[in-house]
């Protein structure tokens, strides 16, 4: 498989289950909320002015359903800048301080 096939199914499941996360959130998030599409950004595109705009997006209009959104695409993030700037913004807005651990941001979230 090439890297950009790789790329791509790694993409590909990580779209699915921002989806998901997404639809087991709804009560914090409304259906066609534009902050998914700028998810899909940081997950899929390379284009670094795009990345900044839909980070800039979601640090601007904040909602608490994206925190579990944001841990997931630090998740499956392919780039090291990218995943320090996700970082950066879940310290800002949970004030919490786990670093590049997905780990810890992830049992964060799940032992709320």
């Amino acid at each position: 498989m090439t890297s950009h096939s790789q790329n791509l199914g790694i993409s590909l499941c990580a779209v699915f289950l921002l989806l998901g996360i997404y639809l087991s959130h709804g009560q914090e998030t409304v259906p066609g909320d534009e902050g998914v599409k700028h998810f899909m950004v940081l997950l899929t595109s390379e284009n670094e002015p795009s990345i900044h705009a839909s980070l800039d997006h979601i640090r601007s209009n904040w909602k608490p359903g994206y925190e579990a959104m944001l841990i997931e695409t630090l998740y499956f993030s392919l780039r090291r800048k990218v995943a320090r700037e996700l970082i950066d913004l879940l310290q800002s807005k949970t004030g919490k301080n786990y670093g590049l651990d997905s780990g810890r941001w992830a049992s964060r979230r799940i032992s709320r």
